[in-house]
């Protein structure tokens, strides 16, 4: 089994779109954490120019979780828009980058409302946390269903 010796090489090419994402990305974490917080998101900077968009978002919530004890609900969404332009930048790399932006939208905005609902209804933390996971799992089988259909590498009439 060969191993991952470094990680992978950015495909996609830098755009103005991208750019605005990460400054707007930058601009949240300031908002969250001060001066801090924009000091600590300007490491995705780099991260950006080197590596794919989906490495930039897994940074970027690995530094929102490093500013969790002074989140809410504004705040994090805030965060999560920047990271979501970061996404709409890189799917410019794949061969239909309107469906999987979205897509991503749409996913994004499907948790969005679980999340506000379990919010609303004040529930325990394990069952909030089951959920999401349920949610998640249903979203993404279902987007995947419908890029298999219009692929056509199933019709959708058997669902085979």
């Amino acid at each position: 089994m060969r191993g991952i010796d470094r990680f992978p090489e950015r495909t996609e090419v830098p755009t103005w779109i991208g750019s605005i994402a990460v400054l707007v990305t930058i601009a949240a974490f300031a908002v969250v954490g001060g001066a801090p917080g924009a000091l600590a998101a300007t490491a995705l900077v780099p991260v950006w120019l080197l590596l794919p968009g989906v490495y930039v978002v897994a940074f970027g919530h690995v530094l929102l979780a490093a500013f969790a004890g002074d989140l809410d609900v504004v705040s994090v969404l805030a965060v999560e828009l920047g990271l979501l332009l970061v996404l709409a930048d890189a799917a410019n790399a794949y061969p239909r980058p309107g469906t999987l932006f979205a897509n991503t939208v749409f996913a994004a905005g499907g948790l969005v409302v679980v999340t506000a609902a379990i919010l609303v209804a004040e529930v325990a933390l394990w069952i909030a946390a089951g959920g999401l996971l349920v949610a998640f799992g249903t979203l993404t089988y279902g987007i995947h269903r419908y890029e298999l259909v219009s692929l056509e590498v199933i019709n959708d009439e058997s669902g085979t």
